[in-house]
């Protein structure tokens, strides 16, 4: 399952004024979201925003670019609102976020995936006669709409429960801590929680999480 990367870039059209001054544009970012965007020592980092930082260079001087992080449900907040201009990275679901337009065109693909602790039955949950005692605890990011109608069908027959969790950092952690059986999220970024982990932790074995 792949979902596409859209960063919402609208640029108002101003003119710079007689002095030469630059339009300020500022575009919020998920504020917990390792590798793609993220903050670290009070820094904004990440691959969107090298790639955003980058495309910048190419409005100046006429436009001030800054990059705000925040938590994705507050940033997602403000957008609605219409408090702020742009957000990255939204993901396109125009039906169900009609407060996001225009997308600009995709700057990235993630591939969507869903890791589980070893030994986790994953396929049941489909499995359309089968009901499951328990439901199966799922991890996701708070205010990410990763799941396809297969999932949601699941989530109605209680054989999946969804569980949010703040970040990749909060959801890995669950997930190794069997607090959750599975973490759906970006391959790499689940990937890449996992080798924070492991560097972290001298007994924590990798190969006891597995992509399903």
């Amino acid at each position: 399952m792949y979902s596409r990367i859209i960063v919402l870039f609208v640029l108002i059209c101003f003119v710079s004024d007689s002095n030469g001054a630059s339009v300020r544009v500022e575009i919020l970012a998920d504020d917990d979201y390792p590798p793609y965007s993220y903050v670290d020592n009070g820094e904004v980092k990440g691959i969107y925003i090298d790639l955003i930082n980058e495309a910048s260079k190419l409005l100046a001087p006429d436009y001030d670019v800054k990059i705000i992080a925040l938590p994705w449900k507050r940033a997602l907040k403000q957008i609605e609102n219409g408090e702020k201009l742009a957000i990255l990275p939204p993901y396109h679901h125009v039906e169900l976020r009609p407060y996001i337009f225009p997308y600009s065109i995709p700057i990235a693909q993630e591939d969507v995936v869903v890791y589980c602790r070893k030994g986790i039955d994953f396929k049941k949950v489909f499995i359309d006669s089968i009901r499951l005692p328990e439901p199966l605890l799922l991890g996701i990011n708070s205010g990410y709409i990763l799941l396809n109608e297969k999932y949601n069908k699941a989530v109605k027959y209680n054989n999946i429960m969804v569980v949010e969790n703040k970040s990749t950092e909060a959801n890995v952690v669950k997930l190794t801590k069997n607090r959750i059986d599975c973490y759906i999220n970006d391959k790499l970024s689940i990937e890449h929680g996992l080798v924070l982990l492991n560097d972290k932790e001298s007994d924590f074995n990798m190969s006891d999480f597995i992509q399903v």
